[in-house]
């Protein structure tokens, strides 16, 4: 992963949808996001623009430490791996350390 936990969630926001379902318009923004790279890793130009950040902006009651790990959980490891090349990358690297 090249920068912040949150931009797994960028993987497939339309599985996150219980998780923000008290703000159905910030998936749509979300995948907005997402459309703009061709990986969830690449979302960070500009600390102003984080994927955090993001998602603030499309959900300003996102919690980091709440929402986060529930939207990582429903989108899944394979998934994340599969759009996520370096971090893909490093866990492959740790798994051949076992």
């Amino acid at each position: 992963m090249l920068h912040e936990f949150e931009a797994f969630i960028f993987t497939d926001p339309t599985r996150c949808t219980w998780v923000f379902s008290d703000a159905p318009d910030a998936i749509a923004a979300l995948e907005q996001h997402r459309a703009g790279v061709s990986s969830p890793e690449e979302i960070n130009e500009d600390p102003t623009t984080a994927p955090s950040k993001r998602i603030l902006q499309a959900y300003p009651r996102y919690q980091k430490t709440f929402h986060g790990p529930l939207a990582v959980l429903e989108i899944g490891l394979p998934a994340i791996r599969a759009s996520c090349p370096h971090f893909h990358q490093w866990l492959s690297n740790l798994e051949a350390l076992a």
